[in-house]
């Protein structure tokens, strides 16, 4: 049996440090190594996501396409969004066209019943006329203005059942069964 007593703990204490010395160096390497791993699967796992942000920033009033790329249309996260956007893409530019339709439409609805009735005011206005002719004409031009009237009020009348179709005017009220 040995008994030690009053040995000097210096070297002891050296050696606890360069320990804790060695342990920092490789925590801090093992962090970085970590922390660069970390940010490179992070940006490998989103790169399907910036693919298709991009393809989707390409999308524009000309060009209605959204041509995902095939990532993000594997990716199992990532699919059902893709899908979901393109079938709103469609959906939007059905309706945009449908709009633009329906405003040539009725641009043409309107144009003939105004070229009519400048025309009759246009007549009476080429020369002089006895009040008879001056009050058929104004009357002529009062039919033309209540035919227009009647097409803006169908053309109202078609705008307020859209709205009624999609719900936004149907906000706080109940339904009724009529029998």
């Amino acid at each position: 049996l040995t008994v030690m007593y009053g040995a000097p703990t210096e070297e002891l204490e050296e050696s606890e440090w360069q320990a804790a010395g060695l342990v920092s160096f490789g925590s801090v390497i093992f962090l970085g190594l970590a922390t660069v791993l970390a940010i490179w699967a992070i940006r490998k796992g989103l790169s399907p996501l910036a693919a298709l942000a991009a393809s989707a920033a390409k999308v524009s009033p000309s060009n209605w396409n959204l041509e995902p790329p095939s990532d993000a249309t594997e990716t199992a996260e990532l699919a059902p969004l893709t899908r979901t956007m393109s079938t709103m893409l469609t959906t939007l530019h059905q309706a945009f066209t449908s709009q633009r339709a329906f405003i040539a439409d009725a641009a043409h609805e309107l144009k003939t019943p105004v070229a009519v009735l400048k025309s009759t005011l246009q007549s009476l206005l080429q020369m002089r006329r006895s009040a008879d002719e001056y009050r058929t004409g104004l009357n002529g031009a009062l039919e033309d203005v209540e035919r227009l009237e009647k097409l803006i009020h169908s053309m109202l009348r078609l705008a307020r059942a859209e709205q009624w179709q999609v719900g936004s005017r149907r906000e706080g009220m109940a339904d009724v069964d009529i029998y």
